[in-house]
């Protein structure tokens, strides 16, 4: 059985593909978003992305010891959104060190 680790990571591989596949789905379709800007719904669902792109950062600022680190993923989240979500979950957790409990992953010790 792959361990909690291995587990994870593969998560992130398919949350990334989908992401992927959605976007090139996305893309390859007419613009649509005369009148978007109006909807309710929209505007509700757009603030609800960047709430919750501004908490994950807060989560990554905890564990970033660089200031410089914590501005480039803050950038990073604020143009790319969950595709930055899930690189630096992924980069975060193979750079944990073996043995940690996930508990330590997610509280946001420092990941040096």
């Amino acid at each position: 059985m792959l361990n909690k680790r291995a587990r994870f990571l593969a998560l992130l591989a398919v949350l990334a593909v989908a992401l992927t596949g959605l976007l090139i789905k996305a893309g390859l379709q007419e613009s649509s978003f005369e009148g978007l800007w109006q909807d309710a719904w929209f505007q509700l669902t757009l603030l609800d992305v960047y709430v919750g792109v501004l908490l994950f950062w807060l989560w990554v600022a905890v564990r970033e010891t660089s200031c410089w680190s914590r501005l480039g993923w803050l950038l990073a989240l604020a143009l790319l959104g969950n595709f930055a979500s899930v690189a630096y979950l992924a980069q975060a957790l193979l750079r944990e060190k073996p043995g940690r409990s996930v508990a330590d992953f997610l509280v946001g010790y420092p990941a040096n």
